[in-house]
């Protein structure tokens, strides 16, 4: 199976099932959510065909009244990061088990990974900059409630460096 829209659906789908779930299992949940779409990652690698094209392409109309198509599809160079990205989410939810967190923790950590997925496979501007704008959201809240030190200095800054750039 080798659709692309699966692995940008799939994150989204599994961060409102995680945001609902108020017990310590949702950390199981979520490992497991993020093992299938890494798991999901796997024909993509198998089956890309390194050239100079795009594989692996779709496009939709979107917003047909203003010319805007939602195009998604894999190159050389978004494929090594759509690997990293599916591979690191895993190894995060990991590093949190030490850690007394809850659903919203882990939906707030797959709405990210969705955002940066759509960033990485986006093959037009308007659906790049909504990636990047729907993955900056939850690592906002990420920082400001469950980060360490002066995490309101930070989040002050990060607000001004991407949101008022």
């Amino acid at each position: 199976m080798d659709n692309l829209f699966i692995l940008l659906i799939l994150p989204a789908i599994s961060a409102i099932i995680l945001a609902f779930i108020k017990t310590s299992s949702a950390k199981w949940a979520a490992l497991v959510l993020s093992l299938i779409q890494l798991g999901l990652t796997l024909p993509f690698i198998c089956n890309f065909v390194p050239d100079a094209s795009i594989q692996f392409s779709q496009s939709w109309n979107w917003i047909s009244s203003l010319g805007i198509q939602f195009q998604i599809g894999l190159d050389g160079i978004s494929l090594p990061m759509l690997i990293l990205t599916n591979g690191l989410i895993p190894l995060i939810i990991l590093a949190s088990f030490g850690h007394q967190q809850k659903g919203g923790f882990y939906g707030l950590v797959s709405f990210m990974q969705a955002g940066l997925v759509l960033v990485f496979i986006s093959l037009d501007a308007f659906s790049f900059y909504m990636g990047w704008e729907a993955a900056l959201i939850p690592i906002y809240f990420i920082c400001a409630l469950w980060g360490d030190g002066n995490r309101i200095s930070i989040n002050l800054k990060f607000f001004c460096i991407y949101i008022l750039r």
